[in-house]
């Protein structure tokens, strides 16, 4: 009875620890390491997790993308390859994968590596799946103090800025010119570049800002992180005038000489000439034209009827009859005739101012027939004579304005 039972009990020891001796030789390494615990906010940090099976893997090992708050995850052209190692005097075979991280802001960060599906080939060419869960990996991100007068804060090994202008050679209202600016950025990602050209609308232009194009990308091969951001910006010129294109600059903190860099470029003015007309203005203009000439017809005709009428008045009568003293000749009697016809009602009414007129008519006629010389008195004498008649009008005007 003893021996059954002993025996009973050795078989139960042996496969309990060739469970055991098979759990610990197919179970996956997995180990995960961050290279830089203390890291500048917007520099490359590198994330590692090593997956080593005693075999191989007999499918691919998919790694998903780390997320965590104020964390970017930066993409690569590389960033998984195969590895080998001795465990326990024997070779094992995985891969090492790579993530790169900048941190946004700064402060301790905890990243939390998503669960793994391992599948690969145990020691009695059986197909083993198992999923692992790498360790979290915690860094913190500062700010050196020179960089934090920065608004915003961009730490970067460098910054290229550049620009390029698309201007019409003859440029006039109605055309456009495009502005577009190129940001290289070494060592950080573009993220942190803010907004460089912005939409405008006024009386002069309006301008329209493509969305920009931001990237980032990490170079394996030359250990380089560059960001990139690209903005163009269309402007509408209304009218003419001066088109001022502003200056643009970026400042930054560059770690390895611990200064505050700025770079920049230059604005511009450029003259803007008036353009060609629209349909709508060429009528609203022939409209104008047309409106102001019928305005200067009626102003024409009506200084036209004006003077019309003053070379009808007795006025102008007289003032060509003192013109005409200075050469007694028949065009001096028919004018005189003329003015003396503006008077025949106050002539018959009075006599003394009949005689008057009468005497120098005579005397005008003696000089005009008799080719005689001009009297100087002629002309004050007429001017006396025509003010009597002003006078004596004016009087009786009153007098009527005063009878009821």
């Amino acid at each position: 009875m003893k021996t059954p039972l002993l025996l009973m009990l050795y078989i139960c020891l042996l496969t309990v620890a060739g469970f055991c001796y098979g759990d610990d030789t197919v179970k996956p390494k997995v180990s995960t390491l961050v290279k830089e615990p203390t890291i500048l906010v917007g520099q490359k940090n590198t994330v590692q997790i090593k997956v080593l099976v005693p075999s191989w893997f007999t499918k691919s090992l998919y790694f998903e993308e780390v997320e965590a708050k104020n964390i970017l995850t930066v993409p690569a052209n590389k960033s998984a390859y195969p590895v080998s190692e001795k465990v326990a005097g024997k070779m094992w075979s995985g891969v090492t994968k790579e993530y790169y991280i900048v941190a946004l802001k700064p402060g301790e960060f905890t990243l939390t590596i998503p669960p793994l599906k391992v599948h690969f080939m145990g020691e009695d060419s059986t197909q083993i799946v198992q999923t692992i869960t790498p360790e979290p990996v915690t860094f913190t991100a500062t700010i050196p103090e020179k960089a934090r007068a920065l608004n915003p804060v961009i730490i970067a090994d460098s910054i290229e800025l550049e620009q390029s202008l698309s201007i019409p050679e003859k440029l006039t209202a109605g055309q456009t010119v495009t502005r577009s600016l190129s940001v290289k950025v070494h060592g950080s990602s573009a993220l942190f570049i803010p907004q460089l050209l912005k939409d405008t609308d006024t009386e002069f232009q309006r301008a329209y800002l493509r969305s920009p194009k931001v990237e980032d990308l990490y170079h394996a091969r030359s250990d380089e992180l560059l960001g990139t951001r690209q903005e163009t910006q269309d402007t509408l010129l209304k009218t003419d005038g001066t088109l001022s294109i502003e200056p643009i600059s970026i400042k930054y903190y560059q770690p390895s000489s611990n200064e505050i860099i700025t770079v920049s470029v230059d604005g511009s003015h450029v003259i803007v000439k008036p353009g060609k007309l629209t349909v709508q203005q060429w009528l609203t203009r022939i409209f104008i034209i047309i409106v102001a000439l019928l305005i200067s017809a009626l102003l024409i005709k009506r200084s036209m009827l004006a003077y019309k009428k003053y070379k009808e008045s007795e006025i102008y009568q007289f003032k060509q009859l003192l013109k005409n003293l200075d050469k007694p000749n028949h065009t001096l009697l028919i004018t005189l005739n003329q003015w003396r016809q503006r008077w025949r009602l106050h002539y018959l009414k009075n006599a003394q101012a009949s005689k008057e007129i009468s005497a120098i008519t005579l005397d005008i006629e003696q000089a005009v027939y008799n080719k005689g010389n001009v009297n100087k008195n002629w002309s004050a004498q007429l001017q006396e004579h025509r003010q009597r008649f002003i006078d004596k009008k004016s009087q009786t005007k009153g007098l009527q304005t005063l009878n009821p």
